[in-house]
């Protein structure tokens, strides 16, 4: 009941503005107004959980979101505010509908810079108090503009749960493109090629629309 109440609170504050979200790529500035997307795991089959995400711009800086997973029911609540042109913090607050997993909060740091017209270096340094260790993550990736309506990315996605120095860090490769058919539509497509051999690689789809 506690998590209805928060849902439906954060989707009415959310459905009054918005925000314009790239999902592929890592964002550090914020635009004010709204936009909806829905994600799935695409590959392998078999995957129900459809997350819903809205997002809300207060301004330039201050963002919140909200994501709800349909047959999980998890939920996360988030906000990022960026305090340079390309540094920003985030705080996200995730809240697991199973009895047996708990509640975590995740701190990251992003940075990015453009080396040319076309190409942007990013990264994402986060810490997530996991129990019984905290986990660090390290994101980073390329993102190429081939087109004004479609960008690739190349990157890795590193975590390390903290126990046995290192022992369970695991280094997955992440390939993405996103594309925008319109201005106010996007789509996007990463796939994460996992470092465990007996895990099966995953592609994930996202669409969104911008109001």
């Amino acid at each position: 009941m506690k998590k209805l109440v928060i849902l439906i609170t954060a989707l009415a504050m959310i459905l009054t503005f918005g925000y314009v979200t790239l999902a592929s790529t890592i964002d550090i500035g914020v635009s004010e107004g709204f936009s909806f997307e829905i994600g799935n795991c695409v590959a392998p089959s078999g995957n129900d959980d459809i997350n819903i995400t809205g997002f809300y711009g207060v301004s330039k800086q201050l963002q919140f979101n909200v994501d709800y997973g349909t047959d999980s029911k998890n939920m996360t609540l988030g906000t990022r505010y960026a305090f340079t042109d390309n540094m920003a913090v985030t705080l996200d607050f995730f809240m697991p509908d199973a009895k047996d997993e708990i509640d975590t909060a995740k701190l990251g740091i992003r940075y990015k810079v453009d080396i040319n017209d076309a190409l942007a270096l990013a990264g994402i340094f986060s810490y997530e108090n996991t129990n019984p260790e905290a986990t660090l993550g390290l994101i980073g990736q390329a993102e190429y503009t081939f087109t004004e309506k479609m960008v690739g990315t190349l990157g890795f996605d590193y975590s390390d749960d903290g126990a046995n120095y290192g022992a369970n860090a695991v280094t997955n490769v992440v390939i993405g493109v996103e594309t925008y058919p319109t201005e106010k539509l996007y789509a996007y497509l990463d796939y994460t090629i996992y470092e465990d051999e007996n895990a099966d690689n995953e592609a994930y789809l996202g669409i969104g629309y911008v109001f």
